[in-house]
């Protein structure tokens, strides 16, 4: 092995630093050039690997939200239903505040489509979907629950507040028939709905006290029943009155 003695000098003194440079240092470059690429190449690998986490974290989070849109009306689904009222019955336990459950469902909905076609009761889904959800409030949760009939849960509003939104929604389903290729279908639905109040420290669904079914357990579930049965009787009562009224609504 040839080697080159390296002398560096520095002013004021006599100090001298030897360095051998030879083989050895030569397969140390080597070794260094190999580390850096490779630095380089993981350095890279990473920034890929970022941007396809990224991007399933993305996809995953889009496909957890279609889990709660109904694939018709592209509305809340009967998921995103039980996951609100869940969240909006707590809420109110917690803060006192008011919360309405609203429940619709369309008249002579078969008539609908064995007069003119399933398309076209699909197409009056739709537009019901829509009227409900540009008029209601931007924080109320608007679902469709199943077949022809809907959901609306109204956080922090009272049956007065839950009335005028429901009086508005019926003059605009009223005022503007469904537009099809077969001609106009005017469209009619029955609502019913209930309140959940806190007050003094008494719990109501309606007019009836629920506080026992604070001391059960499970007692989420047992109010978020007690709600949908209450809406449930009130909406079967407005259907019983829909031969003199188009739209007959029961919210109490």
């Amino acid at each position: 092995m040839t080697s080159v003695r390296l002398t560096i000098g520095v002013s004021r003194g006599r100090f001298r630093l030897p360095f051998i440079v030879g083989a050895n240092v030569i397969g140390f470059v080597y070794i260094a050039a190999i580390l850096a690429v490779a630095c380089c190449f993981l350095l890279v690998l990473n920034a890929r690997l970022r941007r396809k986490v990224a991007g399933l974290v993305g996809r995953v989070r889009v496909l957890d939200g279609m889990v709660y849109v109904d694939e018709l009306t592209r509305i809340g689904n009967l998921r995103m239903y039980v996951k609100e009222i869940a969240a909006a019955v707590s809420h109110t336990l917690r803060t006192s505040e008011p919360l309405t459950l609203l429940l619709l469902d369309v008249n002579e909905f078969k008539a609908i489509n064995d007069e003119h076609g399933h398309q076209v009761g699909d197409e009056a889904l739709r537009f019901i979907a829509e009227r409900l959800f540009t008029s209601f409030r931007p924080t109320d949760t608007v679902c469709r629950i199943g077949g022809d009939e809907f959901a609306v849960i109204m956080r922090d509003c009272d049956l007065v507040g839950a009335q005028a939104a429901t009086a508005r929604f019926v003059s605009r389903l009223a005022s503007s028939p469904l537009e099809t290729d077969t001609g106009r279908i005017p469209i009619r639905v029955s609502i019913g709905g209930t309140a959940l109040g806190v007050s003094r420290g008494r719990v109501s669904v309606g007019s009836v006290d629920i506080g026992p079914l604070l001391r059960e357990a499970g007692f989420l579930d047992r109010v978020m029943t007690a709600m949908r049965e209450a809406a449930d009787r009130n909406l079967y009562a407005a259907k019983e009155r829909k031969g003199e009224d188009h739209f007959p609504i029961l919210i109490e």
